[in-house]
C-alpha cells in the first residue's frame, strides 16, 4: 500500500511526487505512459521556447539590418533540441530514484480501489490524478488530415506554407515562429480577431503586428472538409457569403486543449461536460481520497507553472495541513504571457471583466520608451487596470518588448492587492536598467 499515488509524470505530478516523498518521507508510486516531464518538456514550453529563442534572432536582425535573410539548419537545431529533451527526461528518472519514488511505465486505469498498470494492480491511501491535456481536433470531413501543435515540433523542415486554425495564444505563438523561418502563414477564425481571452489592448496590438508581418488572417469561416493533395492539403471554408478553398503544404489545428481522463473508470470521480474532472477548493474530486491538479481539471490555467505550484501546494496540503487559504484562492492572479514578436503579457482581470465585476474601474494607459523602439515603430504599450472603490490594482496588460520578464514584477502587484498610489512607494529603489518600465512612471 502507498500513501501516494499520482498518475501523471507532468509538470505537477512530478513536482508533487517528489515534495511528498523528499519532504515528507511518503511512499510514493508515479505512473507515466509517456516520456517523463510531460507536455512542458516534450512538446510545450521547452521546445516551444528554444525554437522561439531561435526565431528572435531573425526579428531582432531585421530591426539593426533590415529584411536580410538569416539561415538557419533546422535538422541541425532538431536535434540539439531532442537531445536536450532527453537530458531532462533522464534527469527526472534519476530525480525520482534519488527521492525513492517508484515508477510504474504504462497507462493507468483508474478504479474505485485500485489503480491498474498493465497486468499490475497498485493501491494508496491517496489517488491524485495528473495526466494533463492533449491538442483537440475539429470536427469535419477529412479531420484525420489536422496536424496537431504535438506534430509541430516533429518537422522535419520549415514548410513552405501553413494553415493554422484557431487563433488562440499556441496559434499565435506557432504562427509567429514559422513567419520567421519564412514560412507562408494563414490563420483561419471562427470568428474575429486574435487572443480572445486576453484584453483588448493585446488583441489589437498583437493582430496588428501579425498583418505587418504578412500573417494572413481568414475571419467568420467554419472549416467543413480537409482534403490531402499531392502538393499539401486543400482546405474548404464555409462562411455567410459562401465558400472558399484555400491550399498550403501544412494544416495544423490548434483550436485548444481537452483533458486526458479517458483512463478514469470510476463513475463516482465526476468530470465537467467538456470532460475535465470537478473538483472542490482543494482539488479534491468527489470521489473519497482523489484528488486532481493541471490541465486534467476544469478551473486553472493550462500553465506549467501553475501545476509546479498546485502540485506542492497540495502535498503541504496533505501532509503538513498549515495551508490556510483554499488552494484555488493561491492561484488566483496567474501571470500569462503570449510569445508572439513582440510579446505580450496579462496579470489579473481584462478592461471588460472588470468592468463586469467590479462597480466602477479606471484605465490608466501609457506607452514608454524602450531600447529596441530605435531600430522598429514598435513602442511598449502598459495597461492598467483599477478599481475605484479601492484603489487596488486587478489587472496589468503589457504589449512590447521583454514584457515577458516585466511582467513578473507586476504579478506581484496583483497578488498582494496593491493599490495604484502605492506603486510609487514600491518602486522607489533605483533600477538595474535606465531604460526600467518603472523609472518614467511615477515623476
Amino acid at each position: 500500500m502507498y500513501d501516494l499515488a499520482v498518475i501523471g509524470g507532468g509538470s505537477g505530478g512530478l513536482a508533487l511526487s517528489k515534495r511528498a516523498a523528499a519532504v515528507y518521507g511518503k511512499k510514493v508510486l508515479l505512473v507515466e505512459k509517456d516520456a517523463m516531464g510531460g507536455t512542458c518538456v516534450n512538446t510545450g514550453c521547452i521546445p516551444k521556447k528554444m525554437l522561439y529563442n531561435l526565431a528572435s534572432l531573425n526579428t531582432e536582425g531585421k530591426c539593426l539590418y533590415g529584411d536580410q535573410k538569416t539561415e538557419h539548419n533546422w535538422k541541425e537545431f532538431r536535434e540539439k533540441r531532442d537531445k536536450y529533451i532527453h537530458f531532462l527526461n533522464e534527469m527526472y528518472i534519476k530525480r525520482n530514484e534519488k527521492d525513492e519514488v517508484t515508477t510504474a511505465k504504462g497507462t493507468a486505469v483508474i478504479g474505485k480501489d485500485s489503480i491498474n498498470v498493465g497486468e499490475d494492480i497498485y493501491a494508496a491511501k491517496v489517488t491524485v490524478l495528473a495526466m494533463g491535456s492533449r491538442p483537440s481536433t475539429l470536427e469535419c470531413t477529412g479531420k484525420e488530415n489536422f496536424m496537431t501543435s504535438d506534430d509541430f515540433f516533429k518537422f522535419d523542415e520549415v514548410p513552405a506554407s501553413i494553415v493554422i486554425i484557431g487563433t488562440g495564444y499556441i496559434a499565435i505563438e506557432t504562427a509567429c515562429v514559422l513567419q520567421e523561418f519564412g514560412c507562408k502563414v494563414t490563420l483561419v477564425a471562427r470568428r474575429t480577431g486574435v487572443l480572445r481571452a486576453f484584453d483588448e489592448m493585446i488583441q489589437k496590438g498583437v493582430q496588428d503586428s501579425l498583418m505587418r508581418k504578412g500573417i494572413r488572417l481568414i475571419e467568420k469561416v467554419t472549416v467543413t472538409h480537409v482534403e490531402k493533395v499531392s502538393e499539401g492539403v486543400r482546405i474548404t471554408l464555409a462562411s455567410e457569403s459562401g465558400s472558399e478553398i484555400i491550399s498550403a503544404e501544412k494544416v495544423i489545428c490548434a483550436i485548444g486543449r481537452h483533458a486526458n481522463t479517458e483512463a478514469v473508470m470510476n463513475p463516482e470521480i465526476k468530470k465537467t461536460q467538456y470532460g475535465f474532472i470537478d473538483t472542490d477548493d482543494f482539488f479534491q474530486t468527489t470521489y473519497r481520497n482523489v484528488y486532481a491538479i493541471g490541465d486534467i481539471t476544469m478551473d486553472q490555467h493550462m500553465l506549467t507553472p501553475v501545476a509546479i505550484f498546485c502540485g506542492r501546494r497540495l502535498a503541504d496540503y496533505l501532509y503538513k495541513n498549515t495551508v490556510k487559504r483554499t488552494l484555488k484562492e493561491l492561484v488566483q492572479s496567474v501571470p500569462t504571457v503570449v510569445f508572439s514578436y513582440p510579446p505580450a503579457g496579462s496579470v489579473g482581470y481584462t478592461e471588460e471583466q472588470a468592468r463586469n465585476i467590479k462597480d466602477s474601474v479606471s484605465v490608466k494607459e501609457f506607452q514608454l520608451f524602450h531600447p529596441a523602439s530605435l531600430f522598429s515603430s514598435q513602442k511598449n504599450t502598459y495597461k492598467f487596470i483599477v478599481c475605484n472603490e479601492t484603489s487596488e490594482i486587478c489587472g496589468i496588460h503589457v504589449y512590447g518588448y521583454e514584457c515577458d520578464e516585466i511582467l513578473q514584477g507586476y504579478s506581484v502587484l496583483v497578488r498582494n492587492n496593491i493599490t495604484y498610489p502605492q506603486m510609487s512607494e514600491y518602486f522607489q529603489s533605483i533600477g538595474a536598467d535606465p531604460y526600467d518600465i518603472l523609472s518614467g512612471v511615477f515623476e
